[in-house]
């Protein structure tokens, strides 16, 4: 199954599962980039207002075409109790071209099994998988098992 990882990371937690997936997956990496930064407090500052208000910021085209994949792995970091604004962007944008989806957020705290439910009624998918991990864990290195568990989820076949 041709599979692309699609994900946003300000500090790098995101990142680091979205590259484990796509490695374990043998998957296509994408990044949801912006034109402008969100360093700093200010960044934080305007990223949580985003996310809370569920503002569609401006993102960056990006190089692959979803509709190309069979499946399509979005991930996030979870700001203010839900998906972060440029995820939300990019969802608006592309959910309605996904064929099979999964959703996978980070979160130090909450939000972990919220996002992903609201990321697949955004996109209007049924996703095959859903997962969440915990910031302490991704900074520890221990989400190697989450990760596999996931990908196990999303090789079975469908029923």
């Amino acid at each position: 199954m041709k599979t692309l990882v699609v994900y946003y990371s300000r500090s790098g937690i995101t990142r680091q599962v979205a590259e484990a997936l796509a490695r374990e997956l043998g998957a296509d990496l994408e990044e949801i980039a912006e034109p402008a930064k969100r360093a700093g407090v200010w960044g934080f500052l305007k990223s949580g207002r985003e996310a809370f208000l569920k503002i569609t910021p401006e993102i960056n085209p990006g190089q692959r075409q979803p509709s190309d994949y069979d499946l399509v792995i979005v991930g996030t970091p979870v700001w203010a109790n839900t998906m972060a604004s440029p995820v939300r962007a990019w969802l608006t944008a592309h959910g309605s071209s996904l064929g099979k989806a999964a959703f996978f957020c980070t979160t130090a705290s909450s939000g972990g099994e919220k996002t992903p439910r609201d990321m697949a009624a955004l996109a209007g998918k049924n996703p095959l998988a859903t997962a969440y991990f915990l910031e302490k864990k991704v900074k520890s290195g221990l989400v190697a098992e989450a990760v596999a568990a996931l990908c196990a989820k999303l090789r079975q076949p469908a029923e």
